[in-house]
């Protein structure tokens, strides 16, 4: 980027040998934890810097003052008011004044105004006040003049009163940046989570969280608070998802409740219709499955098309196999197909990706589990290897291990069921040496069914068949309670 103005910080950082935003981020984090430490203000260690941020600082081109929190870490690594970092560097001749306190020292006023000083530049900064406008207070503010220095500190007092209202009218604790920077986070999060264990990515959702509501507790402009509801609400879906694969359908219930608020509150139509399908889908998995079908022709009219439509006729088609609806279940099937010729519609939530996408793999999955329990193996077996193959042979990101761990376990219940003991017992083995941390909930009742199975009059006496029913019966997966006793 073209350098516009040489700033004492392009200076600072040049003879630091921080030109880089990697390195400049680094020193930057450690600054941030050092004052979160030094403050016991835990946020602090969180702010950072992106690369487009960097690079305006970097050439000079500064239309406002960074967020408050992010001003302090910067004069925390620096040891200078963010005001002199974005001006031009102090000269170098004896007679230039490069303190604030040697420009006015006479002054009884002078810890007053400093004071003043810091409101007012806190209130501009928090309206989007151009830099260049702050600068000329201060420089009104702090003047070489003794003369007029009183009646400076006098003006500079009155402004940041009058700033200081303004601030209750319409401020904003939040930046497009840190917008971006939280919409980042639950992408990554989402991406991870249906490829990496649960238990770290759920303190990185509880403390994503936690950020959200604390600027929502703030004030912001009104489509800000729209975008934060949003960004809440998806954190709360992620949440509602994670106590159900840890066996908690109670949490898992208060949390989507808490995205469904979200929504409301956001006035968003695919969040809703996210939100409903999780509901519906966290229902199937309980005692009220009845109650799921209800809430898929909810979410069926707030679906936009594309793959949260495909999601919720796939949520409706297996809970209605589950409890034998049959004619429900194959008109739902019919409606997937339909719904994936359909021409996608926006969908904000999608576009997080990861266990906010509905995949072909994952619509394969849900197919297979369908006709599964509807009893028609062949076409369970085939949907259900189908969505095996592309998990393995798709990208390493996309790959749910949840999803395809029970999917081979559909396998294993289409070969018991055709008399492929052999080919039974070899899929099995995948499951029985997934490591414990990846064994959701849902594994085990899908277990519990193929334990049953190999119980049947048609597999008696068979030694095989009795050891691999023992080892499914003594499955083990995670356990909320016992994994995680802090939450």
């Amino acid at each position: 980027m073209q350098v516009k103005t040489m700033t004492l910080f392009r200076q600072l950082v040049q003879e630091k040998g921080w030109t880089t935003v990697q390195t400049f981020g680094a020193h930057f984090t450690t600054a941030a934890r050092e004052l979160a430490a030094e403050t016991g203000e835990r946020r602090l260690a969180d702010v950072t810097v992106s690369r487009r941020t960097f690079d305006r600082w970097m050439s000079g081109d500064i239309k406002s003052m960074p967020q408050k929190d992010t001003r302090r870490i910067l004069e925390h690594l620096f040891q200078q008011p963010v005001v002199r970092l974005f001006a031009p560097p102090p000269k170098t001749d004896t007679g230039s004044v490069t303190d604030l306190e040697q420009e006015t020292p006479c002054s009884p006023l002078l810890p007053g105004v400093l004071e003043d000083i810091d409101r007012a530049v806190d209130s501009l900064a928090a309206r989007g006040t151009p830099l260049e406008d702050v600068r000329l207070q201060l420089e009104g503010a702090t003047g070489s003049s003794q003369d007029a220095h009183d009646l400076r500190a006098l003006s500079v007092q009155a402004a940041a009163a009058s700033l200081e209202f303004a601030e209750s009218v319409l401020p904003t604790n939040v930046t497009d940046d840190a917008l971006e920077h939280l919409s980042f986070e639950i992408s990554r999060i989402a991406t991870d989570y249906v490829h990496a264990p649960l238990f770290p990515l759920f303190g990185d959702l509880l403390h994503l969280r936690d950020q959200i509501f604390g600027l929502l507790s703030g004030r912001q402009r009104p489509q800000q608070t729209r975008e934060l509801f949003l960004l809440a609400g998806t954190t709360c879906l992620l949440l509602s998802h994670a106590s159900q694969n840890l066996g908690d359908t109670r949490s898992a219930m208060a949390q989507v409740r808490t995205a469904w608020t979200c929504a409301e509150q956001a006035d968003h139509t695919g969040l809703r219709a996210w939100t409903r399908g999780t509901t519906a889908l966290i229902n199937e998995w309980s005692p009220q499955s009845r109650m799921a079908l209800k809430l898929t022709e909810h979410a069926a009219a707030l679906a936009p098309a594309g793959e949260s439509r495909i999601r919720i006729a796939a949520i409706e088609a297996r809970t209605a196999a589950r409890i034998g609806d049959r004619d429900r279940a194959l008109a739902a099937v019919e409606r997937v197909h339909r719904a994936r010729e359909e021409t996608p519609e926006k969908d904000e939530v999608e576009q997080f990706g990861g266990l906010l996408s509905f995949p072909v793999a994952k619509q394969e999955y849900y197919l297979g589990g369908t006709f599964a329990l509807l009893g028609e193996h062949a076409d369970a077996e085939r949907h259900a290897t189908a969505a095996v193959e592309r998990y393995v042979t798709g990208p390493p990101e996309e790959r749910s291990y949840g999803d395809e761990a029970l999917a081979v376990i559909d396998i294993v219940t289409a070969k018991l069921a055709q008399g492929d003991l052999d080919g039974a017992a070899e899929r099995l083995r995948q499951i029985l040496v997934l490591p414990p941390e990846l064994r959701i909930q849902q594994l085990g009742k899908a277990m519990d069914r193929v334990a049953a199975l190999m119980r049947q009059p048609a597999f008696a006496g068979n030694r095989d068949v009795r050891e691999l029913a023992d080892l499914a019966r003594s499955y083990r997966v995670i356990d909320a309670g016992s994994r995680i006793p802090s939450l």
